[in-house]
């Protein structure tokens, strides 16, 4: 994940949600960094609905303050008022949302999946396929053994979609990120139906 530094002034307003863009110069560094991010290339920034998750850190310390974002990417320019300078074009980040990883799962739990789920330019799609046809619950296990005792999270499992996830922190995830909606999850150590507690481990764990 880039992390990129930014002034205490500007951390603070986008944590308060009343920053919605951030800039940054169109400098060929910058743009090499961003593509590599977002995983598409500088002429292709605002015409794909791609997003990715930015780090941004007020101070150069590893405990210094953190924010995560989830932003889109584009050539413009931005508002005076958030730190740009008018006529001038930027690289700007439109931030969807920002999220504290100190108090908040979500983000912590996103870019462990983003470990296996990308190589940082490019979605990994036949790691993507093999938990999501066949090997789900093997990947609803990983995420329990990384999370359970620092979050709490329980393997669930939707039995008509023969699907596992695990629910953390009151959300649901997978090797594709947050899937709480479009599943009916159960919880698999409430299963006490001892044929299709067969079928689902035949199908998705003793494949």
């Amino acid at each position: 994940m880039l992390t990129i530094p930014i002034m205490r002034k500007w951390y603070d307003m986008i944590r308060s949600g009343e920053k919605r863009e951030e800039y940054r110069e169109p400098t060929g560094y910058w743009v090499r960094r961003f593509e590599r991010a977002f995983g598409i290339p500088v002429s292709e920034w605002g015409k794909e609905s791609g997003e990715a998750w930015i780090k941004l850190r007020n101070g150069y310390g590893k405990d210094s303050p953190t924010l995560l974002i989830r932003a889109g990417i584009r050539i413009g320019q931005g508002w005076e008022k958030w730190g740009a300078t008018p006529g001038k074009d930027y690289i700007i980040l439109d931030i969807k949302e920002a999220r504290d990883p100190a108090v908040d799962a979500v983000p912590d739990v996103l870019m462990f999946i983003g470990r296996f789920s990308t190589d940082g330019n490019h979605i990994r799609e036949q790691v993507i396929e093999a938990f999501t046809c066949g090997c789900c619950y093997w990947f609803a296990s990983i995420l329990q053994a990384r999370f359970g005792q620092q979050y709490g999270a329980d393997i669930v499992v939707d039995y008509v979609a023969n699907h596992f996830a695990t629910k953390i922190a009151g959300r649901v995830y997978d090797i594709t990120g947050d899937v709480t909606e479009g599943y009916t999850w159960e919880l698999w150590t409430e299963c006490d139906d001892p044929p299709l507690r067969k079928r689902i481990t035949e199908d998705c764990i003793m494949f």
